[in-house]
């Protein structure tokens, strides 16, 4: 168990729970077993013994050389900008793979994020219809001039192991800082807008403005902002005019979940999430083998599938004058709304 305590980022009860479970079917060994209360703090001082003290300022972070590897024994510290306002991980076949691919996608989380930092930054990679995480970044500011530094780190490093990162496509949040340094630093990609970003930005307007109850309770409220949520779907140049359309008519509201999951806690200490991006990053690799190996390791959501074509249907209504941009709006957010049920 003192192993275990030391290396895994598994709870301590947990690991204490799996090792009795173990000996569950031998009455012996589980009547000797010592009880929680009794191993508890061993176990908590040899996690905290191969650590050092938690910093108490980003520029007292020291990495232990342990978890400057991966589990694959790989160096999985990559870059430290200066005064740790960003610390980069990952391995350089992450890295190189995704100097490769053309499409990309970034996008930050906070709940998995230590209280010395202000998010957790992931690039990933599009295998076909997969997206796999390859770096995570831990920023201290989201400002425009914190991404053009690290985009400006990552693309020496990309020089210095002979490669270029140059994606053709870019999908991310709608972060401004994020938004403006991309266009600076990548002004020849194709930046889009993630639309479950969009469709949650304007859910959380709705909450901000206390619309929550009217959008429960209120049809007609409710119809207007999944509208609002299908703009996305109208082209660019069309979407000014759909948004006064819906403007005139109304009446005078996916991998971060899991990966928090596996953190376990809000904001937990740097050491506590570097272990779990270590394991994390053991998956990353077997997934990068799987799929270069021709294997498929997810299938295709039928739910959504379902929606693809529906929403296929409807725009192919709208694209031979069938249906106003009014109706088509309408039509997606129907279909959104059934998917969605």
């Amino acid at each position: 168990m003192r192993d275990r305590a030391a290396t895994e980022n598994t709870s301590i009860p947990q690991i204490y729970a799996e090792e009795a479970n173990t000996l569950v079917d031998s009455q012996s060994a589980s009547g000797t077993f010592p009880v929680f209360r009794n191993v508890g703090s061993s176990l908590y001082r040899a996690r905290r013994r191969l650590l050092p003290p938690l910093p108490q300022d980003r520029q007292d972070i020291v990495i232990p050389p342990s978890l400057q590897v991966s589990l694959q024994g790989e160096q999985f510290v990559l870059l430290y900008l200066p005064h740790n306002a960003a610390i980069v991980f990952g391995t350089f076949a992450n890295f190189d793979t995704l100097c490769e691919r053309s499409d990309i996608y970034m996008d930050g989380t906070f709940d998995s994020c230590p209280h010395l930092f202000q998010q957790l930054f992931i690039i990933h990679a599009f295998f076909g219809e997969r997206q796999v995480p390859l770096l995570y970044v831990l920023m201290s500011s989201k400002d425009r001039e914190a991404y053009i530094s690290l985009f400006q780190n990552l693309k020496d490093l990309a020089v210095r192991r002979g490669r270029r990162f140059s994606p053709q496509q870019i999908l991310s949040d709608f972060e401004s800082g994020l938004i403006l340094a991309i266009r600076d630093e990548f002004p020849q990609s194709l930046h889009r807008g993630c639309y479950f970003h969009f469709t949650h930005a304007i859910w959380w307007k709705v909450q901000q403005l206390g619309l929550s109850t009217v959008y429960t309770n209120n049809e007609s409220i409710r119809g207007h902002i999944r509208q609002l949520m299908a703009l996305g779907f109208l082209p660019v140049a069309r979407v000014p005019e759909g948004l006064h359309t819906i403007i005139d008519s109304m009446p005078n509201a996916s991998w971060h979940n899991k990966f928090n999951r596996k953190v376990d806690r809000h904001h937990p200490d740097i050491f506590r999430l570097i272990r779990a991006l270590r394991s994390e990053q053991a998956n990353v690799t077997r997934e990068r083998l799987q799929i270069v190996g021709g294997q498929e390791i997810q299938r295709r959501n039928r739910r959504y599938d379902s929606l693809n074509r529906d929403l296929v249907s409807v725009k192919e209504h709208y694209d031979i004058g069938l249906l106003s941009e009014l109706e088509y709006l309408t039509a997606v957010s129907y279909s959104l709304a059934r998917n969605a049920a």
